[in-house]
């Protein structure tokens, strides 16, 4: 089991992983889930605690059940960083 330093984390690589596998920058993403651009940044950092509607607002954006992202994170948080992460349903925006 992760402790709560080593889940930020590992949402954190999660969300920055999936958002670089899908060529969007921060402030897109932060749009396209309607939070702010920094925010994003500290929950990939994993410096920032993440409130359950927050959560559900990136796992929706990600296709993802809860549980899903939860598992996904758990899993990732074992990986070293260079390791290959599962690409989400999203496709890119087009520009």
């Amino acid at each position: 089991m992760m402790n709560e330093d080593e889940y930020k984390i590992s949402i954190g690589k999660l969300v920055k992983k999936t958002r670089r596998s899908n060529q969007i920058s921060q402030e897109e993403y932060a749009a396209q889930v309607g939070l702010h651009r920094t925010y994003i940044g500290m929950i990939e950092r994993g410096d920032q605690n993440l409130s359950l509607m927050n959560l559900v607002k990136i796992a929706e954006d990600l296709d993802l059940s809860l549980s899903q992202f939860f598992k996904a994170a758990e899993k990732l948080g074992s990986k070293p960083d260079n390791e290959p992460v599962m690409k989400a349903g999203r496709k890119p925006k087009a520009k």
